[in-house]
């Protein structure tokens, strides 16, 4: 049945998607994905499938969702990706046009290949093939493609916890198919950022002693935040790589010879599974407040502008355990599970639905969100050629 399915994959249909999908520009921000998504939900009904226009959270950046019915009980089988891409950025760092996707022997260029309309090109493709089995598999084949995974929108988020079970859709297993260089991740880390604002009082700058200087109180905040970097180094975790903290944007001063009596900046703080949002900016804001013994009039604020909270699921989970089996057979890979470094739509599905779910997908990440990103045409047919093995023993198609 292998042979068979792998048969039907068409390396030029494939291309052709990826093409088709990196030139509609699903930029996020601003949030551009209803393009997209129109394009997704009418290939499905030329191919006579079944595919709903989702128009939640927002109804302007309509979500897809489609379907694959089996017979009798079996498993709900979801593959999620998400439509946006980042902004392409200064246009005379590309060698090629962000958005006309540029075939160069093995490779495709453009904006969103790897990360990810390459995934979402195989996700479609698995639906058309998988159509003409629906009366041999049992369970359900359902695609998500989602708005807003680049800003931490409540795309899949709402998909998997409200529209899925409203379907009757109320458990299931998920693959998030992100660039992973073909390892299954079992784990991902998480993120969160912080805008602190430090607030002082402006006087002259030939009279320093009668304000109270911003930007200073930051520098001996960056400093306690530097020295709290190396603390968290030493937190371990068997698959994602230790937390992080960092100052990664500054802003303050008006003039030269004014004091400041503002300065903001940016914390990006790395988490792995384990670390709770509520514990991560509670020690944040006992570093950021240590500056008082320096400055006894001191006064900040903290926002929270950003949060994916981290994820991560048993090994051997059934669904961790057939992708190592597939990802080792098919693509030579090592058979032991993966840490995704960065933040995904996994753990809506794992903290929020309470679904387990794994990360996969073809490329390097290392290429996504930069000029002249790609991803390997070959890799991609043996991404999908692992997709269909995994899918066809969770659905029980012989």
């Amino acid at each position: 049945m292998l042979r068979k399915l792998f048969n039907e994959i068409s390396r030029e249909e494939l291309i052709s998607l990826i093409k088709d999908l990196v030139a509609i520009k699903s930029r996020n921000p601003p949030g551009e994905e209803k393009p997209c998504a129109e394009y997704i939900y009418s290939k499905f009904k030329e191919w006579g499938i079944e595919a709903e226009m989702v128009d939640k959270p927002f109804p302007e950046r309509p979500q897809v969702v489609a379907y694959v019915r089996g017979y009798g009980e079996g498993e709900n089988l979801i593959l999620n990706g998400h439509m946006d891409v980042v902004p392409e950025g200064d246009l005379r760092s590309w060698k090629y046009p962000p958005f006309e996707a540029t075939v160069k022997d093995d490779l495709v260029f453009g904006r969103g290949t790897v990360d990810m309309k390459s995934s979402l090109a195989i996700m479609m493709l698995t639906m058309k093939i998988f159509s003409r089995y629906a009366e041999k598999i049992k369970g359900n084949l359902i695609s998500t493609f989602a708005i807003g995974e680049e800003t931490g929108d409540p795309g899949t988020k709402y998909l998997v916890t409200e529209h899925l079970p409203s379907k009757g859709i109320r458990k299931g297993v998920g693959v998030v198919l992100e660039p992973t260089g073909l390892k299954v991740a079992t784990a991902e880390g998480g993120l969160v950022w912080y805008h602190v604002f430090m607030k002082g009082v402006s006087t002259h700058a030939s009279t320093p002693e009668k304000g109270i200087n911003a930007i200073s109180m930051a520098a001996f905040a960056i400093v306690e935040i530097d020295k709290y970097n190396k603390v968290l180094s030493k937190k371990k975790h068997p698959l994602v790589p230790s937390p992080t903290i960092k100052v990664t944007m500054i802003k303050g001063g008006v003039k030269e010879n004014i004091i400041p009596e503002s300065c903001w900046f940016a914390i990006d703080r790395r988490m792995i599974p384990g670390e709770k949002v509520e514990d991560v900016e509670a020690e944040t804001r006992r570093i950021i407040e240590s500056v008082s013994k320096y400055f006894p009039k001191f006064e900040y604020s903290m926002k929270t502008i950003t949060i994916y909270e981290p994820a991560e699921i048993d090994p051997t989970e059934k669904i961790a355990e057939i992708f190592l089996k597939y990802a080792s057979e098919i693509a030579g890979v090592e058979r032991k599970p993966w840490g995704a470094p960065y933040s995904t739509d996994m753990r809506n599905f794992v903290n929020d639905a309470k679904w387990p779910a794994i990360i996969f997908g073809p490329g390097d990440v290392s290429k996504a969100h930069r000029p002249n990103e790609c991803v390997s045409i070959g890799e991609v047919v043996t991404a999908m050629k692992i997709i269909l093995a995994t899918s066809a023993e969770i659905l029980g198609l012989k």
